[in-house]
């Protein structure tokens, strides 16, 4: 059904759909929707990596097209924030006289009676706007400016304040050393390459990625996830890591995993660097082969 969902977008068949869950946990309209401009490259340059034949800039016009569809999408009941019985009385003798109301508010029990002379349906008007709550702009967005203040709202009527927001993480820097030996040389090789990258002598791996957190008012922890898949035998490792990102800007945290021991052969590998609580933008990357031996 999932997939179905993401089917609808021009470009994506079968494959895509497969590659998109199970690689990158994209695996519904929303999830595409909400990708940010620095997951779009990501993800762009990773498929290109990949070699999965997409074309520059169909990122970009995936994630669009999901949001036209969302925006298209029904929305879901949802529960009123206020509820008014409002009566309107006039005159019988004298038609050309403007009514008065009475507004009644079922969650606090309260009526409003207006009287004239006077702008009497304004009245009824901001006095209802008055005692509906305003819920709290979702992360990363705010209410256009004068919202409250045009629609007369009191402080005990606003919501509460949206909550902190948490960015969006960015693999900068990935590499891989041997872990350390006594009377060993320490070296590290650079991961994020064009070229097919490789991993010569015996011993265990240690992976070390460099993320930055853009955008963001507080440190995250990032959970970091290695996924191996052996190119002829199809075999998969999977490994994880995690660490403290730092919301500092044009800066990164580097995060180091346990050393690993891992068989001699050519693989294709994915790296994802999520927040753990999920407030924060995932990234992720694909190296074109990894070769050890």
């Amino acid at each position: 059904m999932q997939q179905a969902e993401l089917k609808q977008i021009r470009g994506i068949g079968d494959a895509i759909c497969e590659l998109l869950k199970r690689d990158h946990g994209i695996n519904t309209l929303a999830d595409l929707a909400r990708l940010t401009d620095t997951e779009v490259d990501d993800l762009q340059r990773t498929l290109r990596a990949g070699r999965r034949g997409v074309p520059s800039g169909d990122v970009a016009r995936w994630r669009d097209q999901a949001r036209q569809l969302m925006r298209e999408t029904p929305a879901t009941a949802k529960e009123p924030l206020a509820t008014f019985v409002v009566e309107a009385w006039g005159s019988v003798s004298e038609p050309g006289d403007q009514p008065h109301f009475i507004v009644h508010h079922i969650e606090d029990d309260e009526t409003l009676e207006t009287s004239a002379p006077g702008p009497t349906i304004d009245d009824a008007v901001r006095w209802m706007q008055q005692r509906v709550p305003v819920p709290a702009a979702p992360p990363g967005q705010e209410l256009p400016a004068g919202t409250r203040q045009a629609a007369g709202l009191s402080p005990a009527h606003q919501g509460s304040p949206p909550p902190p927001g948490r960015g969006g993480l960015r693999i900068t820097g990935l590499e891989v050393r041997r872990a350390a030996s006594s009377g060993g040389n320490q070296w590290s090789t650079q991961l994020l390459a064009d070229d097919p990258v490789a991993v010569e002598g015996e011993g265990a791996l240690v992976f070390v990625g460099h993320v930055s957190l853009e955008g963001a008012e507080e440190p995250v922890t990032c959970d970091m996830r290695c996924r191996l898949r052996h190119i002829e035998s199809g075999h998969e490792l999977t490994f994880s890591w995690s660490g403290e990102v730092m919301a500092t800007t044009g800066t990164h945290s580097v995060l180091s995993s346990a050393p690993f021991a891992i068989p001699a052969g050519i693989y294709r590998a994915i790296f994802s660097a999520a927040d753990r609580r999920h407030g924060a933008g995932r990234s992720f990357r694909e190296l074109p082969l990894l070769v050890i031996s």
